[in-house]
């Protein structure tokens, strides 16, 4: 009896079906294509990208936002902003990923001069990597204008 049990409670039959669910998700959740060096108006201090993202359910977050890379004096209004939205919880009792995206928000509130309207606050958004997407391509423009090219080293040192 406890074989039949045990056959009854196995589930690796839904094991091929995860694995096509996984694989679409991982589909609909590839990172998003990053400027390149090549494009000259990444070099600017304020530079436009689109962002294009569907999410798991197939709704698509996509439009133009402009950026402009940050002074020393709006990095350290970033890091303060992100200091208090802690609202003093150590930042080793935060997961890494709520440290992050703290970071990601504060920092893209401050560097976004325009954005499409489902961004205008990063805060209200369900899903994170809407977020990371977006992030995604300020990190680029602050690399690519400080020189940071991972492929020749420049502007590192």
């Amino acid at each position: 009896m406890p074989e039949n049990i045990a056959q009854a409670l196995d589930m690796s039959h839904l094991r091929e079906e995860k694995e096509r669910v996984d694989r679409e998700y991982a589909e609909l959740n590839k990172p998003p294509e990053t400027e390149t060096k090549a494009n000259p108006a990444f070099l600017q201090p304020e530079a436009t990208f689109t962002v294009n993202y569907t999410d798991w359910r197939g709704k698509v977050y996509s439009g133009q936002f402009t950026n402009k890379v940050l002074t020393v004096g709006q990095k350290i209004k970033v890091d303060v902003l992100r200091a208090r939205r802690m609202m003093n919880t150590p930042r080793d009792a935060m997961t890494d990923n709520i440290a992050g995206l703290l970071l990601m928000v504060s920092w893209m509130e401050e560097s976004l001069t325009a954005r499409p309207k489902w961004a205008a606050n990063f805060w209200d958004l369900y899903d994170e990597r809407i977020v990371e997407a977006v992030f995604t391509h300020v990190a680029e423009h602050e690399k690519f204008f400080h020189g940071r090219d991972q492929d020749t080293g420049a502007g590192e040192g």
